[in-house]
């Protein structure tokens, strides 16, 4: 059952950490030159030699925009990238068109909608064979391609690594050092050393797994981040929650306590200043060897996380904002750089056009993402999200009586402008203004039909029942 479950990781354990950021030194002239000449000699049909940019996009897993200090966070889990934000443009309204691992990622690697990639649950469903894929037109325009995935969900019996030359699958291996992601950076760092030394462009992907279940931080990190007073069996409870605790809390069965919820969120903060601090040891290195300033990196995640936020410890089954907004970082200097901020509504789709674009390639036709470098006001961002019926079923058996309604209503939001609008099947719809109501507490439906009504119109457009 570990590929039906969206939350379940059973290869991949606990995650530690603990060296001190450094700052990041400041970029490099020749690699914003690289960049200018790549500009003026890469057009639509693409461009060949040295010019290209490497290209790195790294995911980190379940990892909530509004729990990174870069986008305004008040504790500090995001320090290294804060750096890096400096010299990177910054997303800070981006979505995902899902809640859960395998369609975002199909997106992402697609640029088209789930509605469209057809991978939604992931138990039976397998990316399309006709889509074009990030990876694939990268390799056919003479790129070394490789994917280096903690995550199962992340793999090729999906259909997700399509067009990669290697599939590094980190989450197979059972014995592996901590913290995971000072493990996977050394491969990775390896792995485009060697592809340099070869003179060849490549596109190096790379999925981490520290901000997503157990939570089970090293503890120096913890000791940073978990608030005192907490009761021992609170924070022991927090780091043993497994999917099985998810399905039942979900359902109303043991619920976590304010306790329990506080040492939840604490330890998914220490969680992130462990990648936080391995991804800014990972940009150094590549800095120090010239790679950083001859490529394209993007940071971004797939979703984020319910920290106990609208009765969800998890994420799948809800399109709550927690869920879908995601941080998105660009760098490529002399075209993504100067610490610039960007706040329209961008998509995780608009990843893969971006990338192509960057790389003097034209993007396929018909796409539902855009490249971010024409980012602009009154693009929407909405999700559908289909209902959990094997979850259900799994639950039914496990626990007898229990509700499970939950898994069984499919959903549909739209993001517009800083109103987000939900809507669950068979129910009314909710409305919410996240400028002044981030965390989503005060439905105002009732209030502004208008916008409701608007909303919902457009998401019949988009995303119908």
């Amino acid at each position: 059952m570990s590929h039906l479950l969206p939350w379940d990781d059973p290869d991949s354990p606990p995650s530690a950490g603990g060296r001190s950021p450094r700052p990041l030194s400041s970029a490099a002239t020749r690699g914003a030159v690289l960049a200018a000449v790549s500009a003026v000699c890469c057009g639509a049909a693409g461009c060949g030699g040295d010019e290209r940019p490497d290209v790195i996009v790294v995911v980190l897993d379940t990892a909530r925009a509004d729990r990174c200090s870069f986008l305004g966070y008040d504790r500090p889990t995001t320090p290294r990238l804060e750096e890096f934000a400096r010299e990177s443009v910054s997303f800070t309204d981006a979505w995902s068109p899902a809640s859960w691992t395998a369609p975002a990622h199909a997106s992402l690697f697609t640029g088209v909608h789930p509605e469209r990639h057809g991978l939604h649950i992931g138990a039976s469903d397998v990316l399309g064979e006709t889509l074009p894929t990030l990876a694939g037109r990268l390799s056919d325009a003479g790129y070394a391609t490789a994917a280096f995935s903690n995550n199962p969900h992340v793999a090729a019996e999906f259909g997700l690594l399509r067009g990669f030359a290697e599939d590094v699958a980190l989450h197979r291996r059972k014995q592996r050092s901590l913290p995971i992601a000072r493990e996977t950076h050394e491969e990775v760092a390896r792995w485009i050393a060697s592809r340099r030394a070869e003179g060849r462009p490549y596109f190096a992907f790379v999925n981490h797994m520290e901000p997503h279940v157990p939570r089970d931080p090293d503890d120096a990190s913890t000791r940073e981040f978990l608030r005192p007073g907490l009761p021992p069996a609170a924070v022991d409870r927090a780091r043993r929650l497994a999917h099985a605790e998810v399905l039942r809390a979900s359902v109303g069965l043991d619920p976590f306590s304010a306790d329990e919820l506080a040492a939840l969120s604490d330890l998914y903060d220490a969680q992130m200043r462990i990648l936080d601090t391995e991804l800014g040891t990972f940009l150094d290195g590549l800095r120090a060897s010239g790679a950083l300033d001859e490529a394209l990196v993007v940071v971004t995640a797939d979703h984020g996380e319910g920290l106990g936020d609208h009765g969800l410890l998890s994420h799948a089954m809800r399109l709550d904002r927690e869920l879908l907004r995601v941080p998105l970082l660009v760098r490529l200097p002399g075209r993504f750089d100067g610490g610039r901020v960007v706040r329209d509504v961008v998509r995780l789709e608009d990843v893969m056009p971006t990338v192509l674009s960057a790389c003097g390639l034209a993007p396929p036709p018909g796409l539902d993402g855009e490249p971010l470098e024409g980012a602009r006001p009154g693009r929407v961002a909405w999700a559908r999200e289909r209902p959990y019926l094997a979850l259900a079923n799994v639950l039914r058996k496990s626990e007898p009586g229990a509700d499970v309604t939950l898994f069984l209503r499919g959903r549909r939001s739209i993001h517009d402008a800083g109103l987000h609008l939900l809507q669950e099947d068979g129910h009314p719809p909710q409305l919410y203004d996240t400028r002044s109501d981030p965390l989503e507490r005060e439905d105002l439906a009732s209030k502004r039909p208008d916008d409701v009504n608007r909303l919902l119109a457009r998401l019949d457009e988009l995303a119908p029942w």
